[in-house]
Parts: C-alpha cells; structure tokens; sequence
C-alpha cells in the first residue's frame, strides 16, 4: 500500500498556483458552530421551562418569566440557561 499523495495545487515546483478564491487546506479553517441551531435548542429548552426568550436590536437577549434577565451575547445566554434550567436541562442534554 502507498502513501496518499497529500501535496495541493500551488506547492512549491508543481508549476500551478492556487487563485486567490481557492483553498484546498481545510486544516486551516476553524470549524463553524451553527449559532441559529444553538440558539433555538436554547429558546425551545427555555420554553418548556416557562420563559420566554426576546431578540434584542443590538444582538442581546432578554430571559423573562417572572422578572427579566439581560444576556449580552448567545455565551452568556448559554450560560443563564444552565442556571435557570440546572445544569443538564430537561432534556437530559446540556443547553
């Protein structure tokens, strides 16, 4: 069995070069989290505790059921629904 060939377009004697939209290296890109997924696993899992989750204008959220909670960002509204759900949540899967 051979090794695979792990050279890209635009190494160094090759004699191609890469364009300036193309990038064959996906070591080099971070992975992406889907923000819109995590945030209505939050808002879904806040529900069926009893609160509701309002979008801010300046990308803010506000926890409210009895009284108000103003998160700055989808990390701290993470963190507030581990709080206010206990830990785990009800789902048995972490918030």
């Amino acid at each position: 069995m051979t090794a695979p060939d792990v050279r890209t377009p635009g190494e160094v004697g090759t004699g191609q070069a890469l364009k300036d939209h193309e990038n064959t290296n996906v070591t080099i890109v971070a992975p992406v989290a889907d923000d819109g997924k995590v945030l209505a696993t939050i808002k879904a899992k806040l529900a069926m505790a009893g609160h509701a989750v309002h979008d801010l204008a300046d990308g803010g959220f506000l926890i409210c059921k009895c009284m108000c909670r103003h998160c700055r960002s989808l990390a701290e509204l993470q963190a507030a629904a581990r709080q206010v759900l206990g830990g785990a949540g009800r789902g048995g899967s972490t918030v």
